[in-house]
C-alpha cells in the first residue's frame, strides 16, 4: 500500500522518524460490503478529518485499488489544513470625471502707434507741414502691412 501510495504522489510520503502527519486506516465488512475509513490526524491526535470508500463486490479487490489514490490526495491536501490562493487581477481603473473642455485662449491684445510727416496744398488758404500721428489698441491677431 505504502509503494503505491508514494507512486500516485510521485515522492515519499511516509517517515517514522517524525512525522507530519497521521493515517490511521480500518477495512471491515459493514452490512455485506466492504468498506475502509481512513483518518488523518496531526502527531497530538487531533483528527483533521476522515474518508470512508465503500465496495459492493464480493472480495477486497476494488477497495484495494483504489485506496492508494485515496491515501494520495488525503496526504497531499489535508482537509482542514489546506490553503487556497487565488491571484485576482487587479480592479480596471476608475474613469476618470469628465472635465469641461479648457476656455478658448483669449487673443492677444495689440497696440499700434503709426507717425509720418503731412504736406498739404490745395483750397486752403496756404501750404501746410505738419506731423501726423496715430494709435490703435485692440485685440485679435495684429494685421501685417505688406506694402
Amino acid at each position: 500500500m505504502r509503494d503505491k501510495t508514494e507512486a500516485a504522489l510521485g515522492r515519499p510520503a511516509f517517515d517514522a522518524a517524525g512525522p507530519e502527519l497521521i493515517v490511521r486506516g480500518r477495512a471491515e465488512i459493514v452490512s455485506g460490503h466492504y468498506e475502509a475509513r481512513i483518518t488523518l490526524a496531526k502527531p497530538n491526535g487531533e483528527a483533521l478529518g476522515t474518508r470512508t470508500l465503500t465496495s459492493d463486490h464480493s472480495d477486497c479487490s476494488q477497495l484495494s485499488a483504489g485506496l492508494p489514490l485515496a491515501l494520495a490526495l488525503i496526504i497531499d491536501v489535508p482537509l482542514r489544513e489546506a490553503t487556497i490562493r487565488v491571484a485576482l487581477p487587479p480592479p480596471p481603473p476608475l474613469p476618470s470625471p469628465e472635465r469641461p473642455p479648457p476656455p478658448a485662449p483669449r487673443p492677444p491684445m495689440q497696440l499700434a502707434f503709426d507717425a509720418g510727416t503731412v504736406l498739404r496744398f490745395g483750397s486752403l488758404p496756404h501750404e501746410a507741414i505738419g506731423v501726423r500721428v496715430s494709435g490703435e489698441l485692440g485685440a485679435g491677431p495684429v494685421p501685417l502691412d505688406e506694402s
